[in-house]
């Protein structure tokens, strides 16, 4: 069994917390064949202190080439199946919020390279003016296409172009037009995603001189409340 074949589970005893493993996807009557850490290993030690004979055997277990101690054929884990689908859904909520933030500071990365000082020193400018709208317009599209700034950064971080048209037909059934691969609309709907957090993220902390919008907001609030209605 190998690394690449194995899926992170969380499993316990039926009285036991419960630990991070590895199920090979058999069983041994019934139970799940999973392998864990030796660090889980040791925790499961302490929890069964008290119980001789559990203890010295899970002491004497050892790991394999990969690391991992076999738990195949002989013991009794319980995978929860919901806790490790909350635990798949946090690594997939935190690998996307990094790849979100690489693309992010990519964009910005290749938004200096195109723009000369004085160009960026005005954008920075232009987006503190439009503090009402903040995330809806940006000035980097006076000096360049920054879209397609953004698309060579999004082939940078993400090894491939995006993706955000497909071909669509009217479905009479529905009343309106569906796409001819649902496929590829979901590809083109989380591609589209991805850019504009992206996009936003870059605005909102590098595309905009921050203390002049701030500035720029009070003084419009201050203006406001002295006007006469």
């Amino acid at each position: 069994m190998t690394g690449a074949s194995l899926r992170p589970v969380k499993w316990h005893f039926d009285d036991s917390p419960i630990w991070d493993g590895f199920a090979h996807g058999t069983t041994w009557n019934g139970w799940a064949d999973i392998s864990i850490t030796p660090a889980v290993q040791t925790e499961v030690a302490i929890w069964l202190d008290g119980e001789s004979d559990s203890v010295d055997e899970w002491r004497a277990l050892q790991p394999g080439p990969d690391g991992l101690v076999d738990l195949s054929g002989g013991h009794t884990p319980n995978i929860d199946e919901d806790a490790t689908a909350c635990a798949a859904l946090g690594r997939a909520l935190e690998l996307l919020t990094g790849l979100v933030a690489s693309l992010s500071a990519r964009f910005v990365e290749r938004l200096k390279e195109t723009l000369t000082t004085e160009e960026w020193a005005e954008m920075l400018r232009r987006n503190a003016e439009a503090w009402d709208s903040p995330f809806d317009t940006c000035a980097s599209h006076d000096f360049c296409d920054s879209n397609m700034v953004m698309a060579a950064a999004f082939l940078d971080v993400v090894g491939h172009e995006p993706s955000g048209s497909y071909e669509t037909h009217y479905d009479p059934a529905r009343g309106h037009h569906v796409a001819d691969d649902p496929a590829e609309e979901a590809r083109a709907d989380a591609n589209m995603w991805f850019w504009n957090e992206a996009w936003c993220i870059a605005k909102g902390d590098h595309l905009m001189d921050i203390q002049l919008a701030d500035r720029l907001e009070a003084e419009a609030h201050a203006a406001w409340k002295i006007l006469p209605w």
